[in-house]
């Protein structure tokens, strides 16, 4: 999608079984894949870069 077309999300809905540990890590995913699908590869390097040094 053309970064100049974005579409608003207004609600998301999600049933999910499980523990609160289990749908945080699965929350965490689809944010970050939602997120990441509008990076370039180059931005999404950059920022992983970034993560890991802060983490260091």
């Amino acid at each position: 999608m053309k970064r100049g077309n974005k579409i608003e999300i207004e609600s998301v809905t999600y049933e999910y079984v499980g523990t609160d540990k289990e749908f945080n890590a699965f929350l965490k995913n689809v944010i970050r894949e939602y997120i990441d699908d509008d990076k370039t590869s180059a931005e999404l390097v950059l920022e992983r870069n970034s993560n890991q040094a802060n983490i260091a």
